[in-house]
């Protein structure tokens, strides 16, 4: 089977007046092409807020997230670094150009694996009736 996505120590943690409040700790998975996953615990524990990061609507506190292999915090860390190299005169605008849309493929190759996610969501609520 192929791994489409891989969480490695996934931590979210909130910062609280009374301390921090740990929603995630330490989550490592492995999700397969063409399997079905369930996600099940107590009111609390964390399982919307795990499904939001992996949906990439929230960002972990420390950890890292795999898409077919790519750390999609690869991407950003690429933006940001030829964007300062451009802006200093080290790198071209071809150069710059280049790694922008490398950027992008990575982009869109989570979005790739986000849309299977949810049309696989989709056609279970439809299997139970729920759409």
């Amino acid at each position: 089977m192929d791994t489409i996505l891989r969480a490695e120590e996934i931590y979210k943690v909130y910062q609280t007046l009374s301390g921090p409040v740990y929603a995630l700790s330490g989550i490592n998975l492995k999700i397969e092409k063409g399997l079905f996953y369930t996600i099940i615990g107590k009111s609390g524990s964390g399982k919307s807020t795990l499904i939001q990061h992996l949906n990439g609507l929230i960002k972990a506190t420390s950890g890292a997230l795999y898409y077919n292999g790519e750390n999609i915090d690869k991407a950003n860390e690429i933006v940001r670094l030829s964007t300062t190299e451009y802006e200093n005169g080290e790198i071209n605008y071809v150069e710059y150009v280049n790694a922008l849309n490398e950027a992008i493929d990575m982009r869109m190759k989570q979005a790739d694996v986000i849309n299977e996610y949810n049309e696989a969501v989709l056609a279970l609520m439809a299997l139970n009736n729920s759409l």
